[in-house]
């Protein structure tokens, strides 16, 4: 898979979509104020960094979906679920589109009136250790209601297209 950094900005069609998978989760809990969406792709580094954060760490007041490109290792689909999770599994061609997007990892935080209150990477870097995914800090900046540090989506590119194009070079 080719990494790259890649900076990814949301359409209005990318924020209908999310919200709609947000609209998902509340019809099958609607007990935690927020909702976690995490777009990975197992193939990709710095998405195996991060699914093992998610995995290890513990955001109590997040309902979460993982949307995974396919192909999805079934062991990782089960520890997903078994953490809480809701998986869904995409192509890259869903993934393009129902969101528009071009690389992963990338997550994004709504409330439960479906505003979204974070979208974006998951640090600074490159993740290259669960020590750069700030999942928590995040988490922390919304529960006392401050406005997340803008993150870029550091990756791997998931668009056939654009991966094309870019090796020309």
């Amino acid at each position: 898979m080719a990494r790259h950094e890649v900076s990814f900005q949301p359409n209005e069609g990318v924020l209908a979509r999310t919200r709609s998978f947000g609209r998902e989760i509340l019809q099958t809990d609607q007990s935690k104020p927020y909702i976690a969406i995490h777009l990975l792709d197992e193939r990709c580094t710095c998405s195996q960094t991060v699914i093992d954060e998610i995995l290890s760490a513990t955001i109590p007041d997040a309902s979460a979906m993982v949307l995974m490109l396919s192909p999805l290792n079934q062991e990782t689909r089960t520890r997903l679920e078994q953490k809480g999770m809701k998986v869904q599994e995409l192509n890259s061609k869903e993934a393009r589109a129902q969101l528009g997007m071009e690389t992963v990892p990338w997550f994004v935080v709504l409330d439960r009136e479906l505003n979204i209150l974070y979208s974006g990477g998951y640090s600074q870097t490159k993740v290259r250790s669960r020590t750069d995914v700030q999942i928590s800090e995040i988490m922390t900046a919304i529960r006392e209601k401050r406005k997340p540090a803008s993150l870029p989506t550091f990756g791997c590119l998931i668009s056939n297209e654009l991966r094309r194009l870019l090796l020309q070079f």
